[in-house]
């Protein structure tokens, strides 16, 4: 019993922040009809190298999809509500993937429910991480700003230490 009052300190100090976020721009998200589709975007930014930067990726945190071809693929977004937003994963006109995130409509953002991740690697290192995802409109670009953060695990549940850092933000652009 003595070992689990710190256990649950130090995990509630590794598992909580409290942040202001600044909303990513003052043009309206969506005319609030219903299904509004927003749009298909370019799935890669033009600097992009590595696949974590992809649209997809930002979106969809724990993905399995088979993104080998994610330079060329896009991504159609239709808010379906003010609670959901859905995304198609598609490779020439094709439709690889579709999720349907649960969020919050702002006037001017859809901001993802949190993702989870856990990751076990071998019997005793285990990873478990968390998303924050915001979707914003600017003009004939898409803007995603994603805050990830988590902690690595010693037998599965001594946390031994944590990573995050600044948030990535993206434009993707209009097809």
């Amino acid at each position: 019993m003595k070992i689990l009052i710190p256990l649950a300190l130090i995990s509630i100090v590794f598992f909580s922040s409290c942040t202001v976020q600044q909303p990513l721009t003052e043009q309206p998200f969506s005319k609030h009809i219903f299904p509004d589709t927003i749009g298909t975007f370019s799935n890669s930014v033009d600097s992009a190298t590595w696949e974590p930067s992809s649209l997809w990726s930002q979106l969809y945190f724990h993905h399995e999809t088979d993104i080998s071809d994610w330079q060329n693929a896009e991504v159609r977004i239709t808010l379906l509500s003010e609670e959901k937003l859905r995304a198609e994963y598609l490779i020439n006109g094709r439709r690889l993937d579709c999720r349907v995130f649960k969020g919050q409509l702002n006037a001017n953002e859809f901001i993802l429910k949190r993702q989870h991740k856990y990751d076990p690697f071998i019997i005793l290192i285990a990873a478990y991480a968390n998303s924050d995802t915001r979707v914003a409109l600017k003009d004939s670009l898409l803007i995603t700003e994603r805050e990830s953060y988590g902690v690595a695990l010693l037998g599965l549940v001594i946390p031994v230490f944590a990573s995050g850092g600044p948030p990535s933000t993206y434009f993707y652009e209009r097809k």
